[in-house]
């Protein structure tokens, strides 16, 4: 009975470990991340802005607005 006690209370023990190193973790990083995410989304929406401008514009047009 006292081994599985504290195999239950290690594993625990080492849960709250776990938690706290990952917390730790997204703390330091946390400004890192967001601006990465941010970034991907800018491409992103970069992306759709020029293909709605490619499938939009006129082949005859003058107006050369796409990519810029």
């Amino acid at each position: 009975m006292a081994v599985s006690q504290s195999c239950t209370i290690s594993i625990e023990r080492i849960a709250t470990m776990r938690d706290q190193y990952d917390a730790q973790l997204w703390t330091q990083n946390h400004t890192e991340t967001s601006a990465g995410i941010d970034r991907l989304i800018a491409r992103i929406m970069q992306a759709f802005r020029v293909l709605h401008c490619i499938n939009w514009s006129a082949p005859w047009s003058d107006d050369s607005r796409c990519g810029a």
